[in-house]
Order: structure tokens, then C-alpha cells, then sequence
């Protein structure tokens, strides 16, 4: 009688460590599979607000700062001013207009989207541990366009 109670416990641990496995190998996958796709969704929307925004300086000789005022020029699809997957937030626009080295003015934007935002009721470790590699490494943590710091000619960081 023992020893059946003693198989029939092993099998019930074995049972369960077979069942953890199976998921610590299929969560990071999943969470990996959607992340690509709601990273295809953003790419989409900051590809568009960079259009937008090459359109507006060709005719007013600077970034617009606000996607409000991209939409009412007709620019930009309202819907494109959010951020795919979390909960109507908009994206981060930031402008500023500096001095090259000539003296000459140059208008700089960026445009973007953390993990956070977009990743949102995903699986918070994978999106924390996101987070804290990128910001030790000194990378901004998530997708954007453009950097206000230096011209990349409105780069995305996935390019």
C-alpha cells in the first residue's frame, strides 16, 4: 500500500515538473510572438507620423509638436496618433530647433513608444526585463522615430 502512495506521488511531482516545463518554454515564446506583432503595429504608426511630419516641415520649415495639429491638417489619420494595444495612450512627440555647426538652424523630432505602452497586458517579468536592459544599456526602451538630441533624418531605432 505504501509503495503505491509513494508512485503515485512521484508520478503527481513528475506530472508537474513536466508541466513547468511546457510552460516556462511556451510563455517567453508567446510573449516573443506578440511582442513582433504589436512592434509591427507601432513601426506602422511612427512610419506614418514620420510622412506626416516630413510633409509639415516641407511646408513650414519645422516639426509640428503636436499630432492634434497633424490630424487637422490632414496629415495624419486620428487613429494613428495613439498607440497600438494601449488603451488610446498617444505617442511622445518631442521638437526642438538647433544650431548646426554653421550656425543654421535645423528643426529635430522624436516620436515614440515604450514597452510599457505598447506591451501593455503582456507578461510583465518579460516586459520589466525588457525594460531594464535597455535603459542599463543607455538605449531608449521601446520603438521611436527621430532624436532630439542629434539628426538621424528621423531614424526608427529598429532600422
Amino acid at each position: 500500500m505504501r509503495v503505491n502512495r509513494n508512485n503515485s506521488i512521484l508520478g503527481l511531482i513528475v506530472f508537474v515538473l513536466l508541466a513547468l516545463c511546457v510552460v516556462s518554454i511556451y510563455v517567453p515564446a508567446r510573449f516573443d510572438e506578440q511582442r513582433k506583432e504589436r512592434e509591427k503595429a507601432v513601426i506602422d504608426c511612427l512610419d506614418a507620423i514620420r510622412n506626416a511630419q516630413e510633409n509639415y516641415k516641407s511646408r513650414y520649415g519645422k516639426y509640428c509638436d503636436n499630432l492634434q495639429i497633424l490630424v487637422n491638417e490632414r496629415l495624419l489619420a486620428s487613429t494613428t496618433q495613439y498607440i497600438p494595444y494601449s488603451g488610446k495612450q498617444k505617442f511622445s512627440l518631442k521638437t526642438v530647433v538647433k544650431k548646426d555647426k554653421g550656425g543654421k538652424d535645423i528643426s529635430l523630432m522624436e516620436c515614440g513608444a515604450t514597452y510599457t505602452q505598447y506591451l501593455k497586458g503582456l507578461n510583465r517579468a518579460s516586459i520589466s526585463t525588457l525594460m531594464e536592459e535597455t535603459v542599463s544599456n543607455g538605449i531608449y526602451p521601446g520603438l521611436k522615430i527621430g532624436d532630439i538630441e542629434k539628426n538621424n533624418h528621423n531614424a526608427g531605432n529598429w532600422e
